[in-house]
């Protein structure tokens, strides 16, 4: 969470950016993706069930006032600033 919005294409091309970076974004379709997915079923522990997509793919905001409240002095940075601090 911070002060900006940011989508997930956003967000792989600040941390390739900073990193020096330039990679391609692909995008697969959530079902194939699902699809994929589906073989990690036959593991006794699989890391990425079908299901899981779902979660990975939802759009959340997050809601700093709790942080804040817990943690007055605290102020958010935009990404850029957090990962050149690193």
């Amino acid at each position: 969470g911070g002060p900006q919005e940011l989508t997930m294409d956003e967000l792989v091309h600040t941390i390739c950016k900073m990193l020096g970076k330039n990679r391609p974004i692909v995008h697969i379709p959530k079902l194939l993706a699902k699809l994929g997915t589906l073989p990690l079923q036959l593991l006794s522990n699989p890391p990425m069930p079908p299901r899981a997509i779902d979660f990975v793919t939802m759009d959340v905001r997050i809601d700093l006032k709790p942080l804040q409240q817990v943690y007055p002095m605290w102020q958010p940075k935009v990404l850029a600033e957090s990962l050149t601090d690193c």
